[in-house]
């Protein structure tokens, strides 16, 4: 189930390249613990995002607009983690 796992976020990029095409970068986002440990914790969503909010806020350098996120919780997510700088404001308002 976990076979060649590492190369899941180049599909996520590039959905149409084959797997055997598909490649590992050592600078992608890692997950904070292993596969099995990150199912355990996706299985209470209340752990996984305690886990997972800050470093998705972190990977986006705090401009959540960067990131999807469910429309129902957005406004929740954005005054929790999204850290407005003055370039961000310029890209916001186009």
């Amino acid at each position: 189930m976990l076979f060649h796992l590492q190369r899941h976020s180049d599909h996520h990029a590039h959905a149409e390249r084959p797997y055997q095409c598909l490649r590992h970068f050592d600078t992608s986002p890692q997950l904070p613990a292993g596969y099995f440990t990150m199912y355990l914790a996706a299985w209470i969503p209340p752990v996984w995002f305690k886990v997972m909010d800050p470093l998705v806020a972190e990977q986006m350098g705090g401009d959540m607009t960067k990131a999807y996120i469910m429309p129902s919780k957005r406004e929740a997510i954005m005054r929790k983690w999204h850290k407005a700088t003055p370039d961000m404001s310029v890209v916001a308002a186009e």
